[in-house]
């Protein structure tokens, strides 16, 4: 046998090798991309785990690269929550699929973990019964997480989310970042984020949906070194809030979730960009501290008119500017929201009117409702102000009244096209009684501050302000009534009597106070001479 003989029998059976390892190889090769599957959940097994086949439609375990997909409810109740197990740890998703359906209910599903590789997230269908699926503890996206226009997809407020490259959230879509949640690229939002408490973003954060994106950190306190950019026409791409519990997430179904606001401190430590004037809002009792770099480009950070906290930037801080709003003309069907440092200037006609917390009404105009938080003042010192139907006092909110005499103080006028059951005048909050310059009062003068011309009785009263409470302003002591007047009016009485001590001086008092030396000189008699001849010289010149 020749050396190229047995070198050829060698080439051949090499070749052979090869076909058959390729025989058996390359089936198991395919086996990654054929069982990229899409698998519904049925729950058929009824033990909610991931790991059980009998719970996916095609009685199969999901495996790396899989879509799984989650229905609506078929049959009854409306709403429903399904907790779910994701015991398969090891497994990646490539994608989650929520359906929509006309005619079947809204489910809701809870699963526990989930992790993603460049995972697409859908819908499909049609109508208004929609699949939900929040992930409680813990999401992991390997790569970009994008959250399309009005899905369904959340993760819970106290999920930790970690994603190793951009977040993109759409609008009409909501997402929540449990603490210690990281972002390793950019956060792009048309909608709300909400984190719970902080949040590390590697990139920037951009809003771009002009003044509807935002991120709102829910914290008793939080430091956060978050980098962001503030792009034209945004209105506010950071809120604070001090809730004590959940602002939500998207956990069971409809519910009422208590918030009870606490003193909290933000404290942001990135770098903020300024392309355009950027807005703030601050719940009431928190603190947000600006310390990083701000590059504001001639631009500003303000806080935003509702807000009830504290602002400050690079240890300045930064107040709330007062805002003047004119409501002049009749607008009856038209609605006003005051909000924090709005002053509104009533002389015209308005449906119903909201005073909120910080916001002050004043005027002499007319109102079909009014809900007060903030203040009103009735009058542009004094005068009337008008409701037709029902006034409503919140606990934070004050009534300020001017009191010139019997015949001319501030009032409201509430009721007269009141038909609703319950009550005309709700009071409760606060009633600063301030004597006008120039006042006097007799004993026994009785002033209507609030005129109740409905057939209702008060219901409340201002806060230590209970029937018959004697309270004392600049000497004077009133007594308060809520079943004053004709009966359901609010009342106040003088006890006593007084004058303004601080009222100006006309007549001989003045001229005496103004020519000290004349009066030395010439005396009494002369001085009132001067008076009479220099009235009669004014009034020649008239």
């Amino acid at each position: 046998m020749t050396h190229t003989s047995h070198t050829s029998r060698m080439k051949n059976a090499f070749v052979a090798g090869l076909f058959m390892l390729a025989t058996i190889v390359l089936p198991f090769g395919s086996v990654q991309n054929a069982s990229a599957a899409t698998l519904t959940w049925d729950g058929s097994a009824g033990d909610g785990l991931f790991s059980t086949a009998e719970n996916w439609s095609t009685d199969t375990v999901p495996v790396d690269g899989d879509v799984i997909v989650f229905e609506p409810l078929t049959g009854s109740p409306l709403f429903a929550t399904v907790v779910l197990t994701n015991d398969l740890v090891d497994v990646e998703f490539a994608g989650v699929t929520l359906g929509l359906s006309g005619s079947a209910n809204t489910r809701y599903y809870e699963v526990d973990t989930l992790s993603l590789v460049s995972p697409v997230i859908s819908s499909t269908g049609s109508g208004a019964a929609v699949a939900t699926l929040a992930v409680t503890e813990s999401l992991q996206v390997n790569g970009n997480l994008t959250i399309p226009a009005s899905s369904y997809f959340r993760a819970g407020s106290s999920a930790d989310v970690d994603i190793t490259g951009n977040l993109v959230v759409g609008s009409g879509s909501s997402f929540s970042l449990g603490s210690g949640s990281t972002i390793g690229g950019n956060i792009q939002t048309s909608n709300l984020i909400t984190a719970h408490p902080s949040l590390t973003v590697g990139g920037t954060v951009s809003n771009v949906a002009n003044t509807f994106g935002s991120i709102s950190f829910n914290s008793p306190s939080a430091t956060i070194p978050l980098n962001f950019t503030a792009n034209e026409n945004q209105y506010a791409l950071l809120s604070f809030t001090n809730c004590n519990s959940s602002l939500g997430g998207a956990s069971v179904g409809p519910q009422a979730v208590g918030c009870t606001q606490q003193a909290a401190t933000f404290t942001l430590t990135g770098t903020i960009t300024l392309n355009a004037n950027m807005k703030i809002s601050i719940a009431q009792n928190s603190t947000v501290n600006i310390t990083g770099t701000v590059v504001s480009n001639g631009y500003s950070i303000t806080p935003t008119q509702n807000s009830l906290g504290t602002l400050n930037v690079s240890g300045q801080t930064v107040a709330v500017p007062v805002i003047e709003k004119q409501l002049t003309g009749d607008a009856p069907s038209t609605n006003v929201t005051l909000l924090n440092k709005e002053v509104g200037i009533l002389s015209g006609m308005r449906g119903t009117v909201f005073v909120s917390q910080g916001a002050t009404l004043k005027g002499t105009g007319t109102v079909s409702n009014l809900s007060v938080d903030g203040l009103v003042g009735p009058g542009n010192s004094p005068g009337t102000i008008t409701v037709l139907t029902q006034v409503n006092f919140g606990s934070s909110s004050t009534l300020e009244m001017e009191l010139l005499n019997a015949d001319t103080y501030d009032q409201l006028v509430v009721g007269e096209d009141y038909a609703g059951v319950g009550n005309a005048v709700t009071l409760a909050g606060t009633l600063s009684t301030i004597l006008f310059d120039g006042w006097a009062v007799d004993q026994g003068d009785q002033f209507r501050i609030i005129d109740n011309r409905s057939s209702t009785s008060v219901s409340g009263a201002f806060a230590g302000l209970s029937e018959g409470t004697q309270f004392v302003v600049d000497g004077i002591t009133f007594s308060i009534s809520y079943v004053g007047g004709d009966g359901n009016d609010v009342v106040l009485t003088a006890i006593n009597s007084g004058t303004d001590p601080d009222a100006p001086n006309t007549g001989i008092a003045a001229f005496v106070q103004a020519n000290p030396a004349i009066v030395a000189a010439a005396g009494l008699i002369g001085v009132m001479t001067l008076i009479i001849v220099s009235k009669v010289v004014a009034r020649q010149r008239v």
